[in-house]
């Protein structure tokens, strides 16, 4: 029962970008890549656990991605999208 109200049929898009130059990458000093992060998370006012677990699953797979890139290096991460909750 628990799982079914947890798994909602909400999507995350997760893009990795990243300038092609003719430099190597052990020799470029700055970031090349970026990971571009778009969501919507479930809407239901009376669910707000089911936003925060879908949030929470979100943010734990981007870690997984994000530190420790294939680059060497932590991508930096921008995290855009409908989070269905109000400022505060």
């Amino acid at each position: 029962e628990m799982l079914n109200r947890l798994l909602k049929d909400n999507v995350a898009q997760i893009l990795v970008l990243e300038v092609l130059n003719r430099v190597p990458r052990q020799h470029r000093t700055h970031a090349s890549s970026i990971c571009v992060v778009n969501t919507h998370l479930y809407s239901a006012a009376n669910c707000p656990d089911v936003k925060l677990w879908q949030c929470n699953h979100l943010v734990a797979e981007l870690e997984q991605l994000a530190v420790g890139h294939i680059s060497g290096r932590d991508l930096p991460l921008m995290i855009c999208g409908d989070f269905n909750s109000l400022p505060g």
